[in-house]
């Protein structure tokens, strides 16, 4: 009955599971192991990807296609070399003892602070969301998603961004 939390490496998977034992561990295998058959697996629980630094771009938009949750606590937590050498999580946790991760922090399961790079991938999150609305003709969920961007402070999504990830989406708002 615990989350599952998804990450790159077997390595990462064992060392993850003694820091946060809250979740069943599993690898990927590869940045580009989350595929179509793994993920339907997955369908149906709660389900964290975890994904190395230099990942990201990729595992939104897996997370998206398969309504996972990503984790941005290590990249929060990492500084511009970090990123470019795209650590994983197990790189962050092994600097701790394990007993400093006991209780899950409830700050990590908050949005990432407001920046550049954070803002693009949150808006290309919804993008991707609206598309999939558009997709499946789901008004309600579509609606939906336009209040929770207007909620956290976004007037919309530029035209580039809808552009690339939610292209259908143009025709559903004029209908």
């Amino acid at each position: 009955n615990k989350p599952i939390a998804v990450c790159e490496a077997e390595k990462t998977a064992m060392i993850a599971s003694v820091y946060l034992p809250g979740f069943t561990w599993v690898a990927a295998g590869s940045k580009d192991g989350l595929t179509a058959d793994k993920c339907r697996i997955l369908l149906g629980k709660k389900v964290i990807l975890f994904p190395d630094l230099n990942a990201y771009p990729e595992w939104m938009t897996v997370a998206t296609r398969y309504g996972f949750t990503v984790s941005d606590f290590h990249l929060k937590n990492s500084s511009d070399e970090e990123k470019k050498e795209g650590l994983d999580i197990a790189d962050f946790l092994i600097k701790y003892s394990p007993k400093s991760f006991e209780h899950y922090p409830a700050s990590w399961d908050q949005p990432c602070e407001r920046n550049p790079v954070n803002d693009y991938w949150r808006l290309v999150n919804w993008a991707e969301n609206l598309e999939a609305a558009y997709i499946s003709d789901n008004r309600k969920k579509y609606a939906a998603i336009l209040i929770e961007l207007e909620a956290a402070g976004f007037d919309g999504i530029p035209d580039d961004i809808m552009k690339q990830h939610a292209p259908g989406t143009l025709t559903f708002i004029n209908d």
